[in-house]
């Protein structure tokens, strides 16, 4: 084409049979299309009508037998002017109508290149809003996850420390029912050695009606102050037993059944004793209580451990009647 504003046929003739010569080895069908077409126009210049005509329809032919669009439009064109110059009215009609069906092709492939190009963008909005839902799915799912973990840590930290705080309410009310049995242990202990001196005065004044009754000479009198002293000391036993039981079942209230229920055999005196030692009272302070005599108390004890299943073992009998 450079060649042409210059002048220059010999030139433009050997850059075009180059050009034509290379497109066609190359099969490039568009390129040598178009090397016709500029063909053609180097014809209308220089005038050469039947060239010009020979050369759109080489163009045309390529364009048509390869299906392409954008040069059949141009080389219809062409042969529309062609023959519209050349008062062929029905051919310029034919081509100008051919040329009207390619350009709307060619409009429609536009058409569909665009809506093509349209749905990509669609295609890869829809994509990219995909993937940023899915990204904000993933975070929300990690935030959850996160929320539930510090709930769940929470709650963790909220019954770890409830359960802290009752451990150490249970551990702070054993502890004050621990001091209030101790407290009404050491009371109990107390009023068993109230018992023990009142035991003790009754015993001495019975030993003193005793002997007011050798130094009295009357039969009748004598016999009236054995009476009285046998009545001292059966009401006195039993009043003595009686305050002992109620102060002891104040302290220990299940403490007679949990024993009969494992020993259903021990009889009312072998309880009472259970009861004497389970507060640690020695020998002499079981003795000066029940009016036993040490030998009596022995054998007692004794009988006991059988019952217990104690016999042959080696476990302190007071340190057992503690654990029932």
């Amino acid at each position: 084409a450079c060649y042409v504003h210059l002048n220059n046929d010999n030139a433009f003739q050997e850059n075009y049979n180059n050009a034509v010569q290379i497109y066609s080895e190359m099969e490039s069908w568009h390129n040598l299309a178009m090397c016709y077409l500029i063909m053609a126009d180097y014809c209308t210049i220089n005038n050469y009508p039947a060239e010009r005509l020979s050369y759109i329809r080489k163009a045309y032919e390529t364009a048509s037998r390869y299906k392409l669009r954008d040069i059949s439009y141009l080389a219809s064109g062409y042969m529309h002017d062609f023959y519209l110059s050349s008062r062929n009215i029905d051919s310029a009609y034919k081509y100008s109508i051919i040329s009207g069906i390619e350009k709307d092709s060619l409009n429609f492939a536009k058409s569909s290149a665009r809506l093509t190009l349209l749905e990509m963008e669609y295609n890869y909005d829809k994509k990219q809003e995909e993937a940023k839902l899915e990204q904000q799915r993933k975070d929300f799912t990690k935030i959850l996850f996160i929320i539930i973990a510090i709930s769940g840590l929470l709650i963790s930290i909220l019954f770890l420390s409830r359960q802290i705080t009752k451990t150490k309410n249970i551990r702070l009310e054993k502890k004050r029912l621990s001091d209030e049995v101790e407290h009404k242990n050491k009371e109990l202990t107390l009023n068993v050695m109230n018992l023990i001196k009142k035991n003790e005065l009754i015993v001495d004044l019975s030993n003193s009606l005793k002997q007011l009754q050798q130094n009295v000479s009357d039969e009748k009198t004598k016999e009236e102050i054995l009476r009285l002293v046998n009545s001292l000391h059966r009401n006195a036993s039993k009043e003595i037993w009686e305050e002992f039981e109620l102060r002891f079942r104040q302290v220990h209230n299940s403490y007679y059944e949990k024993l009969l229920e494992r020993f259903p055999d021990l009889t009312p005196n072998e309880l009472k004793l259970c009861a004497l030692l389970r507060l640690n009272l020695s020998t002499k302070e079981i003795c000066e209580l029940s009016g036993q005599r040490p030998s009596s108390l022995d054998v007692a004890r004794y009988r006991l451990r059988k019952k217990l299943g104690l016999g042959n073992s080696q476990i302190n009998l007071v340190t057992f009647l503690s654990q029932v």
